[in-house]
């Protein structure tokens, strides 16, 4: 019965785990990507970016017809809720079931997953 309890300890333990951090006053990784915000796209209700390298995000998730703005899954709010952010984010393709509902009013950006995100150095 205490394996369990000590099972689920170790899964949440591991779980938790962060990727590979980079520390908060360094410059931009080569795996991350440069974006700034815009706030949140009304269409679909998560943040929309503007990334500074549509190519590097091109080779992630294959081509857009509207970059260099795209969509960003799972960007913690309190980093893109205000607009001109400058971010470095780390993206991969969004998985099917990761896709959210928009309403059709506006243009159809492509997306990215955001694996991990912080502040551009120098820019608050």
């Amino acid at each position: 019965m205490m394996r369990k309890p000590l099972l689920l300890l170790a899964l949440l333990t591991a779980s938790c785990q962060k990727a590979a951090e980079v520390a908060p006053n360094t410059e931009m990784a080569a795996d991350e990507v440069e974006i700034t915000t815009q706030g949140r796209n009304y269409d679909c209700g998560v943040a929309q970016v503007v990334a500074s390298d549509p190519a590097q995000v091109r080779r992630t998730i294959g081509p857009s017809g509207y970059e260099p703005t795209y969509l960003a899954y799972q960007l913690d709010t309190v980093l893109w809720v205000r607009k001109n952010r400058t971010l470095y984010v780390r993206i991969r393709k969004p998985q099917p079931n990761e896709a959210v509902i928009c309403h059709a009013l506006g243009p159809g950006y492509a997306a990215f997953t955001v694996i991990s995100a912080r502040l551009k150095p120098g820019s608050e």
